[in-house]
């Protein structure tokens, strides 16, 4: 038995459906006016409802991206072989940086690439560094707390794996 009077629970689904049916106009209402709504039928897979919000997911991918790759496979890399690095691909992370710098930055030319992840970065230039270290008595690395998890876990690891000392300070000290 519900806890509702029998006219209370009738006027509530009524609501209930109507707010539905505002909500649902409302949604088509901000598709219709959406900016980027015509570049959707650039994407495998959206003729359905499906809304695939994955915050870590390469998301769909582009019609032409089989038509990109197979061009890849079949041109770049299989006909120009190891020449693509010198005739190309050596100066993508520049050319792509350039683009997305100026579509997203408003950046100039030149002052945005794409490159390895931070975390891979930080690898390179911590290793380079330990390389550097001529004295046996430098034993430890200095490192502040405020660092992101994965790169605090991937100086630990190094510091484990050369026999170092972790020294962890903070990066704003409390005032004395």
């Amino acid at each position: 038995m519900s806890a509702l009077q029998p006219e209370t629970a009738g006027t509530e689904a009524q609501a209930t459906a109507g707010n539905s049916t505002a909500l649902l106009q409302r949604a088509r209402d901000l598709d219709a006016a959406d900016p980027l709504g015509a570049y959707r039928e650039h994407f495998i897979g959206t003729d359905t409802e499906l809304s695939y919000l994955d915050g870590n997911s390469l998301g769909r991918p582009l019609k032409r991206t089989v038509t990109d790759i197979s061009s890849f496979i079949e041109d770049s890399w299989g006909g120009r072989l190891i020449r693509g690095w010198d005739e190309e691909w050596l100066e993508l992370p520049q050319a792509i940086g350039d683009q997305l710098g100026r579509a997203v930055l408003g950046a100039a030319p030149g002052q945005t690439v794409i490159a390895d992840s931070t975390t891979v970065v930080l690898y390179k230039l911590i290793r380079a560094a330990l390389a550097a270290v001529t004295d046996p008595a430098r034993t430890e690395i200095v490192l502040d707390t405020d660092n992101f998890p994965t790169d605090r876990y991937l100086v630990e690891g190094i510091a484990r794996e050369e026999g170092l000392t972790l020294r962890w300070i903070d990066a704003d000290p409390p005032p004395a």
